[in-house]
């Protein structure tokens, strides 16, 4: 099998033994990835955190071109990281990078890659008690802990993307994909924790019976800040007709597939009470 970039590449090895080997360390790494999570500041009623998992997507730092061309599917990251780090540095006004034109920045960039995101963020009635949250971002992901099962993780998540807008529950939010979990140092040496993301956007008002928002897959992408990210969401496809299979290790995945989707506002009460 070609070897596909991933985490962890930079040591595979060609002998059956190395394979052995590189397979336990992987294992190792994915409970590492189950259960790591950096530290977090003292809990604050009603306060969301946001932070990198420990695990790296790649070792130490790469240029931001050099991950651009050897990752599929990032064709834009270097072009809309150097738009939000011109937004940074003219001062952060709400939803001002998204119209930024001028995106020069004049300065190598240097990237570190990480694998998850770790969310938590309070329950709906009681501010003190906290929800937790992992959502991942590799394009290696074993199911199952199935070897032989092995495909991209890319999550859906739900994001503040501009102000102002309350007309409706989605007015101010953005369902995106998360396609890279990034750090970066801004030209004043600010560490920034960014993801770059690919967009939905809301093409219906709410199912009469469900309350579900439809939304729909863009040919748009962007770098967001890690904060703005408020937890991660599940998607329904809107399937066509009604002969569906089981998926195996073969099968594309649905993020791929589909390009509808129906915001799934009824997995849990904290998200019922969010998009409703």
């Amino acid at each position: 099998m070609e070897n596909e970039p991933g985490y962890g590449d930079d040591e595979q090895g060609d002998s059956e033994q190395g394979g052995k080997d590189e397979y336990a360390i992987d294992m190792a790494q994915q409970s590492v990835r189950e259960e790591a999570q950096e530290p977090v500041e003292e809990l604050i009623p009603g306060q969301k955190t946001v932070v990198f998992g420990k695990a790296r997507r790649w070792k130490g730092e790469r240029d931001v071109e050099t991950v651009q061309f050897q990752w599929p599917g990032l064709e834009r990251l270097g072009n809309e990281t150097r738009r939000l780090l011109r937004w940074v540095q003219t001062g952060r006004l709400p939803g001002a990078h998204r119209n930024v034109t001028q995106v020069w920045v004049n300065h190598p960039i240097d990237i570190c890659g990480y694998l998850s995101l770790n969310l938590q963020y309070p329950t709906v009635h009681d501010p003190w008690d906290f929800i937790q949250e992992t959502v991942r971002c590799t394009d290696k992901w074993r199911y199952g802990q199935n070897k032989d099962w092995t495909k991209p993780r890319f999550d859906t998540v739900l994001l503040r993307y501009r102000w102002g807008d309350d007309s409706h529950t989605m007015g101010n939010r953005r369902v995106a994909r998360l396609l890279l979990l990034f750090s970066t140092l801004s030209p004043a040496a600010e560490k920034l924790n960014l993801a770059y993301v690919q967009l939905f956007r809301v093409v219906s008002h709410p199912d009469g019976s469900t309350g579900m928002y439809k939304i729909r897959k863009e040919d748009k992408y962007e770098v967001v800040e890690i904060d703005t990210i408020e937890r991660g969401v599940h998607l329904i496809p809107c399937f066509v007709g009604y002969e569906t299979k089981m998926a195996n290790r073969f099968s594309r995945p649905a993020l791929d597939v589909y390009k509808d989707y129906w915001i799934n506002n009824q997995i849990d009460l904290h998200m019922y009470n969010t998009i409703y």
